[in-house]
């Protein structure tokens, strides 16, 4: 059991390249439909507390009740997702954990704090250095409506989708 505070709700992977690591999935898992934002920026990202300009494309998709993640971080380098871009198609990099309190979880997870990053007006998102701990880095983002409402999302996509249509889907059509 892992001793952290909130439930693990993500598997988070760093990836070389967002579409072949996509297709790799949906070739070999049940996870789908992958929902792709592309060119994302968050408000107040930090790394190692100063502030950097990271862009992500993302791709999201449930595999069974967890959310796995695909990063690929744009740069600069480094960054929370390494010193440099990863060589391997797919690497596990984070859990995801949801908390209602991220001031009081921080705390009490007492790691090292890498990365910080507003996810909208009410909502942040923290990585932590656990790979001692844990082998990897923990996420906490906070448990609000919107990040609820982007959990829900990609739980409904799963539930009506019969495995084959739409495997990969663009946010703004989803969202839209």
């Amino acid at each position: 059991m892992i001793n952290a505070p909130g439930n693990i709700r993500q598997l988070g992977f760093i990836v070389r390249d967002l579409d072949e690591a996509v297709a790799q999935w949906l070739a070999h898992s049940s996870a789908g439909p992958f929902v792709v934002m592309r060119g994302q920026r968050f408000d107040g990202w930090t790394y190692l507390g100063e502030p950097q300009d990271q862009i992500l494309d993302i791709a999201f998709a449930q595999a069974g009740p967890m959310m796995i993640e695909l990063i690929e971080a744009q740069g600069p380098w480094p960054n929370v997702y390494g010193d440099a871009p990863p060589t391997e198609t797919c690497v596990l990099h984070h859990f995801g954990l949801l908390v209602a309190d991220i001031e009081a979880a921080s705390a009490a997870l007492n790691a090292p704090l890498v990365t910080t990053a507003q996810i909208d007006a009410t909502s942040q998102l923290r990585y932590f250095d656990c790979r001692e701990r844990f082998g990897v880095r923990l996420e906490l983002i906070s448990d609000t409506p919107s990040v609820q409402a982007f959990f829900t999302l990609s739980e409904s996509l799963a539930r009506s989708w019969d495995g084959t249509s739409a495997p990969v889907r663009r946010f703004e059509e989803v969202t839209g």
